[in-house]
């Protein structure tokens, strides 16, 4: 984008908010979160201060940055609206998440 979004838009700039990230189409978020893996690999969206999703139909993508041998991955039945559970990585491997989907309350 060749132009500050802020310029255009008066509660940006007063927030200092620049540039945005956007989907081409409605009811599509996008949540980052770097974190320690835990025990059990329960990572619930509130706790790492996530929005909820508006349901389990959302793309998660995990990357182990510690141990690229032990990558992270979310079974499709371990998306739920208010968690995610992944497997694969040790206990505190630093992991990089994104979660690409509709968050709760967001329209479709």
């Amino acid at each position: 984008m060749g132009k500050k979004l802020s310029a255009y838009d008066p509660v940006l700039q007063e927030q200092g908010i620049d540039f945005v990230a956007a989907a081409s189409k409605a009811g599509v978020g996008i949540q980052a979160l770097q974190v320690a893996m835990v025990g059990g690999g329960i990572f619930v969206f509130a706790e790492n201060g996530l929005a909820d999703m508006a349901d389990g139909n959302y793309s998660v993508f995990v990357q182990n940055t510690t141990d690229v041998a032990d990558p992270g991955a979310v079974a499709l039945a371990d998306r739920l609206p208010t968690q995610i559970t992944v497997t694969g990585p040790d206990v505190a491997d630093e992991l990089d998440i994104l979660i690409v989907g509709r968050l709760a309350g967001q329209q479709a």
